[in-house]
């Protein structure tokens, strides 16, 4: 599931689903989710100079391609 964040408070994430999630069929594109931030397996926080920290999909998906 994409999640875009709306709120990040501590340890708890409120944000609004980017996708149909396909295991869980219950949620749905733009449905707001709270979510421990312990279960999260990857963010991209887009900071003001420009760069980003985070998206190890994004690293594991480039390293998949090069082989």
């Amino acid at each position: 599931m994409w999640v875009e964040i709306i709120k990040w408070n501590k340890n708890t994430i409120i944000g609004l689903l980017n996708n149909d999630p396909y295991v869980v069929k219950s949620l749905k594109l733009g449905q707001e989710v709270k979510r421990n931030v312990n279960d999260m397996f990857d963010y991209i926080l887009y900071l003001p100079d420009g760069t980003h920290e985070g998206n190890e999909t994004g690293k594991i998906i480039e390293k998949m391609s090069k082989n």
